[in-house]
Formats: C-alpha cells, structure tokens, sequence
C-alpha cells in the first residue's frame, strides 16, 4: 500500500494544502517548525482516527476552530486505488472511503483495508522517530512476541487477548504470596473458621472419625479431579492428533513407497523416447530408400507407352498448364469483379456513351458557372453601393432646397450690392492716395504737412470701416455670398446625382445580361441532366464527377467483359486439346499430373541403363548406413532397458512411470512433512483406529471418574449429614456451619482457578507453537539487519535468560543495549523495526514513516542504513521526514519535498 497523494483541509498549522505525486522512496524536509511532525501526525490520524481528549497524542485542531481533517490517496490496497477522507464528527472523526468504482464505504472497509492493524501497532513497528530509537534497552521478550502474534496469523491477536485476559483473573483469584486475591482472603478465612470448629469438636471421638473419614473421601476426590484435568488435557491432545491423522497417514504411505526404490536410468523415459523417434525415422527413411530402389528396378523393366511425337505435343501442352491456370484464376477474378461493378454502378450507358467533348463541355459548364457567381456578387454589391449614394445625395439636395431664395428675390439682392459697391472704391482710393503721399512727405519733407496727411488718411479710412460695418448693405452682402455658395453646392451635388443615376443604369444593364447567361448556363445544365436520365441534385460538379465515376466504371466493366470472353474461348480451346490424350482423372489438374507421370517415366525410360545401375548402387551404399544406424539406435534401447532390468519397453514403460511416481511421492512428502508441527507424536498409535480407541479409552476413563465423583458426592453428603447431627445446638453447630461452607467456597474458587488454569495451558501452547515457528526467524532476521547495519561488527541478537535482548560482537564479546553507544543502538533498534516489518510485510504493506531517526549517525551508518531503506522500499513505501538536507543526496530530485 502506498501514499501517493494528501490533501489537508485543516491540522495543526496546515490548511487547505495539497501535497502529490509522493513515490516509494520519499523525503520531505524542512526547517524546524516547517510542520514534518504535523504531516507525520495527519498521516496516523487520517489512518486511524483522531486521538481522544484524554490521549497522550495531540489532536492538532486549527487554532482558528476551522474545518478539520483532510483526505489521503492510497494506490496498492487489495480494493485498488482509494481516498480516505476524515473529517470532524465524534471523538475520531467521521470517515468515508472513496472506492474506484465511484461507491462510498465507512470504517469497516478502511479496516480492512489495514488488516486490522490499530495506532498503537502501527506507530511501534512501522512508524519511529529519535525518541523511539533510543528505547531499544526497554524492550522485552515478551513486547517483541507480543507484536509478532499481534501481527501473525489470523486470530493470534485474540489468543493473546485471552491470554491477557485469563492471567488478570487468576492474578484475581490466587496469588501464592499474596493476601488480596479472592483465594488467598477465602483461604484464610477457612483456615480461621477451622482452627475454632476443631477447638470445639476436640472431645467428640465420632465425630472426629467421621470428619477423617470425610477428609479421606475428599482427598481422593482431589486425585481424581487431577487425574480428570489430565485426561481433559490428554483428550485435547488427542482431538489434534486425530485432526492431524489424514496428513500423517497419507505421510506414512508416501514414505513407504519412497523406501521402494527402483533403478531406473535419469530421465530413462524421455532418453528412450527419442532414441525411439530417430529409430523410427530411420526405419522410414531406409523404407524409403528400399522404395526407391524398387521403383528404379521397375522403371527399367516398364515399357514406354508414349511415341516422341506424342511427348513432344503433350511438353507443349504441359509448358502452356501455369497460362492456363493464370488465365483460369483471372476468368475467376475478372467474372468477381464484374459481378461487385454491376452491384456498384448506378447509371446505364449502353443507349448513351459519352464521347469525347463530354469533359470539355462539363469543365466549360463549370468554368462558366464559377466565373458568373462572382460577377452576380460584385454586381450586386455595386448595386446596392450606388442606390445608397443616390439616398444620400438626395438628402442633401433636398436639405439645400429649404435654404436657397427663389430666383427673384436672389436676382433683387444682387442688383441692391451692386448699387453699394459703386461709392466704396472713391473713398477708399482716396484715402490711400493720401496714406501713401504722407508717409512719402514725413519721411522726406521736413514739417508737419505729412503727418496732417497721414492723420486725414487714418480719418477716411476709419469713416469708411464704421460705415461698411454698421450698414444694412453689408449684410446683404454676406447673404447674398451665402445663397451663391449654396447654388454652388446644389448644382455640384445634382451632377453627382447625375453620374450616380448613369451608372445604377449601367450596372441594371449588366444585372440583366448576368441574368441571361444565368437562364443559358441553367438550360445547358438541365439539358445534361436529361440526356444522362439522372436527377439534379445539390452540387452540378459533384454530380458530374458521380457521372464521370460510374462511366470509369462501365468503361472498365466492358473491358473485363471483353477479356474475360477471350479467356473463357481460350480455356475452352486447351480442354479440346487435353481431351486427345489419354489421361487419368476428372479435372483438368488430375489429367494433367497423369501426363506429367506419364511423361517423367517416359524420360526417365529414356534414360540410360548405366545411370540407373549407378543409382540402384548409391541407394544399396543408403541402406548399408541406414541399417547400421539402426542397428546403432537399437542397441542404445537395449541398454536402458537392461540398465532399467526391464525385458521389454512395456516394462520399461511401467518402470519409468513408477519412477514418476515416486519423484511426486518425494515432492508431496516433503510438502506434507512440512504441515506436522514437531510437537505431535503419532508413533504411540499404529492406526487411526487405534488412535480412536485410545480417544475411547480416555473418555471411558473420564466417565468412570464422574461416575465416581457423583458417587463421591453421596458420600459425602451422607457423611455430612451425619456430623451435622452430632453438630446440632450451640455454637458447636455455627462454627460447623461456617468451616464448611467456607471450605465448600475455597474448593469453588479452587475449581474456577483449575478450569482458568487450564484454559490459559491450552492458550499458552497455542502461542509456544506459534513463537516456535515465528520468534526465530524474527531474530534471525534482525541479525542479518543488525549485522549489515553496522558492517559485520556484530554477529547476533538474542534474548538472554532474563528476556532481556542481548548483541554479541564480532569478537564473541556480549553487550547489553545500554553498554552500546547511543548510534549502535539505534541501529539495533531498527534492525528490529526492519526484522519486524519484513516478517509482517505479506500481510502489513504498510508505508514506513522516519521522523528524523538518524541525527547520530555517522556517514557510514547512514549510508549503509539508507541502502537497506531503499531495498525495503520495494515491499513497504519509506516517507522519511528530516530538517538534514544533506540527506537528500540518496533520494532523486523528484521524490524531495520542501517545506517552507
């Protein structure tokens, strides 16, 4: 099972963070504070639930009382790829699993999706920091067999629970030291009750007879129950040995038969096998050859049916056999062909073939068409342009109209300007003239003449200004120029309207030509159409090539019509000619291999006696080798069979079956041998029945033991009885009373302790086994751990007599953890951890988590410690958490997660 991605919703100082693509070998690092720890956390709590108020692990809720928990994708599970999400609700929260197939489940599938694995398991086995590492000297035989059970075969976990269970009511009932436990109080108090019942019965003889006599019948019932409790035992012992019989018997009967052993040869059967295959392709082979030589001695003495005119022809006829079988095949091709044209051409062209303008005229059709469809666009376009410039021309024209004066009233106010323009230009003459001829007096004439002249222009010229500018004439003027721009603009924009409707009558004229060649184009199409008898569809060109298409087709029918009548005459042609030969056979390829035999013996007739003499020899020298390799081969047969002591190859057959047989036989013994714990001993019992009868023999035992126990029970009532009588009255009878019931309740409590007792000796056998099996392979695998950890300086770990572990060097030296140095225990704590892990590691592929576990480690033990991580990381994911960067030289730049 492996973490591939996390999604924090809210925990501890993380919230609403999403972390992926996390591999098999990954870091995480940070600084201190970076929140490792709180991922580590979030990873056992998702899993596991959120701890309880009152656990000694911190719940790690927002501080801002927001959302919490988060989600965790787990690739590997044995239901696939799932996300487990857990979220606030009761005390650990509320979970759902996402299931591949889109389903929800609950606690019970992420259950069992960790095999039962609880918190407390997982963080002591899978999940380490420093502060573990450096508890290794407190570990206990017993802690390290508890997590082996704990975490083995199914139900071993509740042997322990009721091994656990069982001791804490014994512990309750008696302890030999102890004053307590319910035992040792009723004990007591029966000792005391005793003491004063035999102070006061001191004088009564009988009675004292009869407390013997019953003391003495309650002895033998206390041997009997032993005896009892012995047979139960005996009896368990029994039903394992009766459980195990099938796989002990079946164990016997293979051992005697592998004690019948054979000498048969090695791989006797397979070996003989193909000495028997060459031997019988030999044999085939010399057959053969003897076949041949027969056929040679044949032919030399047959007589040729066949004259050389005759072979000659019936050469040619043989040469011309591969045209006539081409020629057939193609007549089969060429009639398939025609049949799958027919089915696909849809036109008939048998009343009308195309001729040769036919491409010409639909490429002018096409051509005309594409040429059209442009020209309508562009007309059309034009068109609308221009009708939309008359508009506006239009508009402005009629806009001008409003505002031009009718032509009487604009010719009276151009004859009124004209009237004011004949006095301006005297005035303002003069006052120039005399402007000029003062500035030419101030400037050369001394005195002031010139600038009286000067003052007098400025005074026309001023008079002039206010009268032009404060007469009604001028605003006239200015009307008047107004109206003819106006006009002006008018008699611009009517030409404009003029071009404008020249050419919308241009473009109507080739609108209407365009129309034509559209109703020409049409009609040419339409006659197409009905001299092909072929409806019009949506596309003239697609149409066409649908024409064109089938026409190829036609073509190419007509052509495989005409070839395939050529070659059905041809065909028919050398049939007649095959038919005047004599020939076996009904086909045309039977007759043909009849003449082909007939012709290869009249060659081989032909042929010169001197070369079939010589090859009658070369098969004679054949035969020789042939025989001699047979003879080879039998030989070699003969010697398995007598290597095997068979006298003949059925025997020898039998033998090797056997031999089989017995090779199962070994295999099946050696699985079987390996199914008999060591501690069952059948060899008291010759047979199942006898096994039974001693099952029987017990049961009867114990029947007769509570026959006599009942029996014991009259007794004892009888006896009781008795002594209760002379025990009547007085104080006598009160501490008689009180003894016995307090003796009776003792006995009570001895019969629940007995049956607790044997309880807990069946639970702790159970679990002797299963340490037996699983303890030393456990040890044996922290050595090896141990012992590549640290370089071959250390050579064992154990637990001594005290079941406290142990380490022995290199040098036989022995070490106990606390006289280790602090980073050679770590290293012994992990090669634990890892022992732990790869014993679990079928059931538990549970991720490996490391909390900066390795701060004492030199370069060294690092380097070694990681190599073992990574072979590890094939069964288990290892998610290392460190504040160390330089640790992330030994994983890839991929599988490093910053924190920051």
């Amino acid at each position: 099972m492996k973490i591939t991605s996390m999604e924090i919703v809210g925990f501890g100082k993380w919230e609403n963070t999403t972390f992926d693509n996390f591999g098999d070998f990954q870091m995480v690092y940070g600084e201190n504070e970076a929140g490792k720890s709180t991922i580590m956390a979030f990873i056992h709590s998702i899993l596991f639930g959120f701890p309880g108020k009152q656990s000694s692990h911190l719940r790690m809720e927002p501080k801002n009382k927001g959302a919490y928990g988060g989600k965790l994708t787990l690739s590997g599970t044995k239901f696939g790829t799932v996300v487990v999400e857990r979220l606030r609700g009761k005390a650990a929260g509320d979970v759902t699993v996402h299931m591949e197939d889109g389903s929800q489940q609950g606690e019970a599938i992420l259950n069992e999706i960790l095999n039962g694995m609880d918190r407390h398991t997982y963080e002591a086995i899978f999940s380490f920091n420093i502060h573990g590492l450096q508890q290794i000297g407190q570990m206990k035989q017993e802690e390290f067999e508890k997590y082996l059970l704990a975490t083995g075969t199914a139900g071993s976990d509740r042997l322990l629970l009721m091994n656990d269970s069982l001791k804490k009511q014994l512990n309750a009932l008696f302890k030999p030291s102890g004053k307590n436990p319910e035992i040792n109080q009723a004990v007591e108090s029966a000792r005391k009750s005793r003491d004063a019942y035999l102070d006061s019965k001191e004088q009564n003889e009988k009675y004292a007879g009869l407390v013997a006599e019953l003391e003495r019948l309650e002895q033998k019932e206390a041997a009997r129950m032993e005896n009892k409790r012995a047979l139960q035992i005996e009896l368990a012992d029994l039903e394992r040995l009766k459980e195990k019989w099938p796989i002990y018997s079946e164990k016997e009967v293979l051992a005697e038969q592998i004690s019948r052993q054979i000498d048969f040869p090695p791989d006797g059967l397979a070996r003989f096998d193909q000495l028997e295959t060459r031997f019988n392709e030999q044999n085939h082979e010399k057959m053969q050859l003897e076949e041949r030589k027969k056929a040679l001695a044949e032919r030399n003495l047959a007589e040729n049916e066949l004259d050389a005119h005759t072979a000659g022809a019936i050469q040619d006829l043989l040469e011309s056999f591969r045209v006539y079988q081409e020629r057939s095949q193609q007549l089969s091709e060429q009639e398939t062909e025609c049949d799958l044209l027919l089915r696909q051409i849809g036109m008939d062209f048998s009343l009308k073939e195309l001729d040769a303008d036919f491409d010409e005229e639909i490429g002018q059709i096409s051509l005309a068409e594409r040429a059209l469809v442009p020209s309508e666009q562009e007309n059309k376009f034009m068109l609308e342009a221009e009708r939309k410039e008359e508009n506006r021309i239009q508009q402005e024209v009629d806009e001008l109209e409003s505002l031009l004066w009718s032509s009487e009233k604009f010719q009276e106010k151009e004859v009124q300007l004209k009237h004011v323009k004949k006095q301006s230009p005297y005035l303002f003459g003069g006052a120039i003239i005399l402007l000029l001829l003062g500035i030419s007096l101030a400037l050369f004439v001394p005195g002031f003449l010139g600038y009286t002249l000067l003052a007098m222009a400025l005074v026309l010229f001023l008079s002039g200004f206010f009268r032009k500018a404060g007469s009604t004439d001028e605003v006239a003027r200015l009307e008047l120029e107004e109206q003819q721009r106006y006009r002006t603009k008018w008699k611009e924009l009517l030409g404009k309207l003029d071009d404008v409707l020249m050419r919308m009558a241009s473009l109507e004229e080739t609108k209407a030509k365009l129309a034509q060649e559209r109703e020409r184009i049409e009609a040419e199409k339409a006659k197409l159409y009905e001299q092909l008898n072929l409806k019009q569809g949506a596309s003239f060109e697609a149409d066409m090539a649908f024409v064109k298409e089938n026409y190829i087709k036609w073509l190419r029918l007509k052509d495989l019509e005409e070839r395939r009548d050529a070659g059905r005459a041809f065909l028919k042609e050398w049939e007649m000619k095959l038919q005047q030969f004599p020939a076996e056979g009904d086909t045309p390829e039977e007759k043909v291999a009849s003449l082909r035999h007939k012709l290869r013996i009249y060659r081989e007739n032909m042929a010169s006696t001197a070369k079939n003499e010589e090859k009658m020899e070369q098969l004679d020298g054949q035969l020789d080798l042939a025989q001699r390799d047979l003879r080879k081969l039998r030989e070699e047969m003969d010697a398995l069979l007598v290597a095997a002591q068979a006298k003949s190859e059925l025997e020898f057959r039998e033998l090797g079956l056997r031999d089989k047989e017995l090779s199962a036989a070994r295999e099946r013994f050696t699985l079987l041998a390996a199914q008999l714990p060591e501690a069952l001993d059948f060899s008291a019992y010759p047979d199942f029945a006898a096994l039974k009868e001693a099952e029987l023999m017990r049961k009867e035992e114990l029947a007769e033991l509570e026959a006599a126990q009942a029996e014991f029970e009259r007794l004892r009532a009888e006896k009781r009885h008795e002594i209760a009588l002379l025990e009547e009255g007085g104080t006598f009878s009160y501490l008689t009373q009180e003894y016995y019931l307090k003796r009776d309740r003792v006995r009570e409590l001895a019969d629940e302790w007995m049956t607790l007792k044997l309880a807990q000796e069946l639970t702790n056998r159970t679990v002797a086994h299963l340490q037996e099996t699983k303890f030393p392979k456990a040890l044996e695998l922290a050595t090896f751990y141990f012992e590549k950890l640290t370089g071959s300086r250390y050579t064992k770990v154990s637990f001594n007599e005290a079941k406290r572990i142990e380490v022995k060097r290199s040098d036989l030296v022995v070490f106990k953890p606390e006289e280790l140095s602090q980073a050679t225990k770590e290293q012994l704590y992990l090669a634990i951890r890892l022992a732990l892990i790869e014993m679990i590691a079928e059931d538990f592929p549970l991720p490996i988590l490391i909390d900066d576990g390795f701060v004492n480690f030199d370069a060294e033990r690092l380097d070694l410690l990681m190599q073992l991580l990574k072979y590890r990381k094939y069964e288990n994911q290892v998610i290392f958490f460190s504040c160390h960067k330089e640790t992330s030289k030994y994983f890839s730049d991929n599988r490093v997660l910053v924190l920051y």
